[in-house]
């Protein structure tokens, strides 16, 4: 799978994204605002600093799979360099390499003990690897495959990250409307003290009802202030995620909706094996360790270089008298001690190793989408086993508080009642909540969770 490059360099782009990372990290502009779930989700994509840094590595795979493809290419060398000597072997040397060598030369007084020479040497040489074995080669697959690995490994890592500002913005929502619920609740409380005192006065109800009445209210006063104090951690966290600072507030605008593609379990095991990025970064990680068996197995076969020098040498910097060489090397290595097996060894090992953690891996992929598909099951079921129970303990309590005061009630059984109410009002909102997590579970288990199915 190709995905799109940055329209510069990719060495200019990750100095880029050093520079953004280390030095000024990108700054929400959310702060104050109302934020869906799409916008937080699109920030965090832009802002979160464990997914820049996984898009770094994946531009350092891409740069080693370009310096092994160069190292395909020929290489060109050039060189300066300036000396002067009177070592006797290095004067004869340099005259010859001078043309200026002359027959007083070879006076054995001026051999032993030659005069100070300058040499200004230059030089420019091309390389060319005919054959490495396959070496060079299969570095280029084993570069490539690393990036796609890389690649894929990413798109895993944003949808990681998707899942979790999708499972912190549902968290907030969740808390704040359990916090709703919780002053509704303290409103309730209240207002059946009030009832439970008025019906005393009329000699309905007792003095133990209303300190019954009373201990409620305390009660349902505390979970406000608990139910608060985690909506505060909820939005800490979604902050985190957003890469915010935490003096910074905003409002979570709307409620969190998921579309999925299917209905049909069978469906998403099929796209989960096709194109899930997980799965897909372990198919190339494969590749990489077939292309390094092919790799290790080039120091049991010959290499092959051409290679062309020009060179100046001269006793004055301007380059003058050039000589050149054409060579041809051919290599073979008959013995290392064993040390080229084993590394051969080695990589055929490793390559089992990741067959079979690819087969592993699909299986484990499909449970884990079978489970996900169970628990939205679930979640759909509860959802509308809590709604019904929840409107069920709505009338009963509304049909104990006429009775209660028509005195054929009960302050107890009302309270039972409220508490009861209390309670489905909060599994109704938490199924409500789980559902969209449930959801958000099954895309991510399929590889599927983009932003695009953010409603």
């Amino acid at each position: 799978m190709k995905f799109a490059r940055p329209f510069f360099s990719p060495r200019l782009s990750a100095y880029l994204y050093i520079s953004f990372f280390f030095i000024s990290l990108p700054q929400t502009t959310l702060a104050g605002a109302s934020v869906t779930l799409k916008q937080a989700v699109m920030t965090a994509l832009d802002n979160n600093r464990s997914l820049s840094a996984s898009e770094m590595r994946t531009e350092a795979a891409r740069e080693k799979a370009a310096e092994a493809t160069g190292r395909l290419l020929p290489r060109l060398d050039a060189s300066y360099s300036a000396s002067r000597t009177d070592s006797p072997i290095n004067v004869f040397g340099n005259k010859l390499l001078q043309k200026r060598f002359t027959a007083a030369d070879f006076a054995i007084t001026t051999l032993n003990n030659p005069d100070t020479i300058n040499n200004y040497h230059t030089d420019l040489s091309i390389t060319v690897p005919v054959y490495q074995g396959g070496a060079l080669w299969a570095g280029k697959r084993m570069g490539e495959a690393g990036a796609e690995a890389a690649e894929w490994r990413y798109q895993a890592n944003r949808q990681t990250t998707i899942f979790r500002v999708i499972e912190a913005f549902t968290l907030l929502k969740q808390t704040e409307a359990q916090r709703d619920a919780a002053a509704q609740a303290l409103r309730s409380a209240r207002k059946h003290l009030d009832n439970t005192i008025a019906l005393k006065r009329r000699g309905i109800a007792i003095s133990s009802d209303v300190m019954d009445a009373k201990a409620h209210q305390l009660q349902a006063s505390v979970r406000l202030c608990s139910a608060a104090n985690i909506v505060d951690s909820a939005r800490d966290q979604l902050q985190l995620l957003l890469a915010m600072p935490p003096d910074q507030s905003f409002d979570a605008a709307g409620e969190p909706a998921l579309a999925l593609s299917s209905r049909n379990m069978h469906a998403w095991i099929r796209m989960a094996l096709a194109k899930h990025p997980v799965l897909e970064s372990a198919k190339h990680r494969l590749k990489a360790a077939l292309a390094r068996v092919d790799q290790a197995r080039a120091p049991f076969r010959p290499v092959v270089n051409l290679q062309a020098t020009e060179e100046w040498n001269s006793n004055t910097v301007a380059p003058r008298n050039i000589n050149t060489t054409i060579a041809a090397e051919v290599r073979f290595n008959f013995f290392s001690g064993g040390a080229d097996q084993a590394r051969l060894q080695a990589a055929e090992a490793e390559t089992s190793a990741r067959k079979l953690a690819l087969a592993e891996l699909r299986q484990r992929i499909r449970n884990e989408v079978l489970a996900a598909w169970r628990a939205l099951d679930e979640s759909e079921k509860r959802l509308n086993a809590d709604t019904q129970v929840l409107q069920h303990s709505l009338e009963s309590l509304r049909i104990r508080r006429l009775r209660e005061q028509q005195g054929l009630e009960r302050a107890s059984d009302v309270l039972d009642a409220q508490t009861r109410a209390d309670q489905a009002r909060s599994e109704a909102i938490r199924s409500r909540y789980s559902l969209v997590l449930a959801r958000a579970r099954l895309l991510t288990a399929a590889g599927m969770l983009k932003p695009e199915v953010i409603q």
